[in-house]
């Protein structure tokens, strides 16, 4: 989780979510899968 550390500010609804404990392991894919680059299978945005 240190390199996604500066999206802590960026969206504190998702580190609510994560300090609940349920929901960790999908928060930390969510934002691994932010920081990144888009290739072939991301870009879905």
């Amino acid at each position: 989780i240190g390199r996604a550390r500066w999206l802590k500010p960026v969206i504190p609804a998702l580190w609510e979510a994560e300090t609940g404990g349920s929901r960790g392991q999908e928060i930390e894919t969510i934002l691994a899968n932010m920081v990144k680059p888009p290739g072939r299978g991301g870009g879905r945005l």
